[in-house]
């Protein structure tokens, strides 16, 4: 026999394909009710194009100010591009926060070239504008492969070029990129 699985403060990611309802899921139900701080997502395809509040209709989160939805993979992978191009219009974000590792020039695992980040930038918020106009407010910068000196000129050198305020928040915190999200007054504004 199997110990349990811990899940106390751990991040869950729901899946409940076809049947993510107050009454068709009765855990995903569960875990929203009582424990929403641990949900990372709640996938299931046949709420695609809906926000996700507007799913949980039935849920205390629905109101809620601010909803983050952690996306992994990058509409510039071949292998993953339809997952992330997917979770991006199921989710219909209203700000997004890029992600990158300095130094990046191509996708791991595959021989595709990064373009420069205002072209990236460009390509996702150009991937929603038949559904919805969305803007990057700001960049989250992997520096662990340079030393600190190194890493701040990278975050600096990002700002400069793309206009958007960057961090890299394991090292050195996520103050700016939440104070973008919450503030959206202090993000770069209109690109076009």
């Amino acid at each position: 026999m199997h110990a349990p699985f811990p899940i106390a403060g751990r991040k869950v990611v729901l899946l409940a394909e076809g049947c993510f309802s107050p009454l068709g899921s009765k855990t995903a139900a569960c875990f929203l009710r009582y424990r929403q701080e641990q949900v990372a997502a709640v996938l299931d395809s046949t709420h695609a194009g809906m926000r996700a509040s507007d799913a949980l209709v039935n849920y205390e989160g629905r109101d809620a100010d601010l909803v983050f939805v952690e996306g992994q993979g990058s509409i510039l992978h071949p292998r993953y591009a339809g997952v992330a191009a997917g979770l991006m219009f199921g989710v219909m974000p209203d700000r997004i926060i890029m992600c990158h590792e300095a130094g990046r020039t191509t996708v791991r695992g595959c021989d595709v070239d990064i373009p420069p980040m205002n072209k990236v930038i460009a390509l996702h918020e150009g991937l929603l504008e038949p559904a919805k106009r969305v803007r990057v407010s700001g960049i989250a910068l992997n520096t662990m492969h340079l030393g600190e000196r190194d890493a701040l000129r990278a975050i600096a050198d990002l700002e400069r070029e793309t206009g958007l305020p960057a961090a890299d928040p394991v090292r050195f915190g996520c103050e700016r990129l939440i104070d973008v999200l919450a503030n959206p007054a202090s993000g770069r504004g209109d690109r076009s």
